[in-house]
């Protein structure tokens, strides 16, 4: 049986696989295949615990970047809003879309979000097409 984690133990696997301070790191995740989390009260409370590692590690130097794709506008014509459309990529990519200072790719589809220090310019001249 797995023992429960916490953000301690997130930090230290985060600097053990060699993320540092002023790193820009692309996160594709699968929080649920992670274990089980200590401290949190509720299955929606989880991101917010992996974003708070990851800004950890990262300081307020560092970058991190997510998928926050939006297939049903190609597939099911559903309208695209840059600051409203959610992320169909998962629970985590969400919480990094809507965390403050967060900033989304124009891509109708294929969007990407930064999160610090780069998001700026990051996202700035990628293209919508």
């Amino acid at each position: 049986m797995t023992m429960p984690i916490g953000l301690t133990e997130i930090i230290e696997a985060l600097r053990q696989a060699g993320i540092r301070e002023g790193d820009t790191l692309t996160v594709h995740s699968r929080l649920f295949t992670m274990g089980l989390l200590r401290g949190v009260s509720s299955a929606s409370d989880i991101p917010g615990v992996y974003l708070r590692a990851f800004q950890e590690v990262l300081g307020s130097s560092g970058t991190l970047v997510v998928p926050t794709y939006t297939t049903s506008f190609g597939r099911l014509g559903k309208p695209y809003s840059l600051e409203e459309s959610p992320s169909e990529m998962g629970a985590f990519s969400e919480t990094v879309r809507t965390a403050a200072g967060s900033r989304r790719t124009l891509h109708t589809i294929q969007s990407l979000t930064a999160l610090g220090a780069q998001a700026e310019p990051l996202t700035r001249d990628h293209p919508r097409w």
